[in-house]
C-alpha cells in the first residue's frame, strides 16, 4: 500500500520535462520499450499493428522512433513506418497511422529512475494487459506494476 500511495504521488507531482530534459534534443531517437516484466515492447509478425509486451529480445519490430512534439509530447514510429496511436474506443495501441494527430501523442511519466508511465491522449495510462496476450492498452487511471516501462534509447 505504502508504494501504491508513493507511485501516485510521484504521478500527481512529477511535469512531463523532467524525462524529455534527459533526452536533450528534438532529433529523433531510437528506443526500445521494456515492460514491468522485462519483456520488450514489439509490432506483432503479421504487421497488423497491434503492440504487445512479449518479445524476449530486441531486433527491428522492437525498435521504435521516438519524437519529442510540442508541450511535452511524444509520438513514436514502428517498424512498419506507421505512428502508434490508442484506438478511440478501446485504448488499444496499434502501430497503424500515417500522420501523428491527437491519438498519436503520448505524455511519459518518470516514476524513479528506471521506470516511466506512458499517458496516451484520452488521460489513460498505457498498460500491459493480463489476460495472458500481453496487449497495450491505454486504459487506466492510476500507476500500478503493469503501466510501468523503462525506455532504452539506443
Amino acid at each position: 500500500m505504502k508504494h501504491k500511495i508513493l507511485i501516485l504521488l510521484i504521478v500527481l507531482t512529477i511535469q512531463p520535462w523532467l524525462v524529455l530534459s534527459r533526452i536533450n534534443s528534438n532529433q529523433p531517437k531510437t528506443v526500445h520499450i521494456k515492460s514491468y516484466s522485462e519483456k520488450y515492447i514489439t509490432i506483432d509478425q503479421q504487421q497488423t499493428g497491434q503492440l504487445t509486451a512479449n518479445a524476449d529480445k530486441a531486433g527491428k519490430n522492437e525498435s521504435f522512433i521516438m519524437t519529442e512534439l510540442a508541450e511535452g509530447k511524444v509520438c513514436f514510429m514502428a517498424g512498419n513506418s506507421k505512428y502508434i496511436a490508442a484506438d478511440a474506443d478501446s485504448g488499444q495501441l496499434l502501430a497503424g497511422s500515417p500522420v501523428i494527430a491527437d491519438r498519436e501523442k503520448f505524455t511519459i511519466v518518470k516514476i524513479s529512475e528506471d521506470w516511466i508511465a506512458i499517458k496516451a491522449y484520452n488521460g489513460k495510462f498505457v498498460s500491459v494487459s493480463i489476460d495472458g496476450k500481453f496487449i497495450l492498452v491505454a486504459g487506466q487511471n492510476l500507476v500500478k506494476e503493469q503501466e510501468l516501462f523503462k525506455l532504452i534509447i539506443i
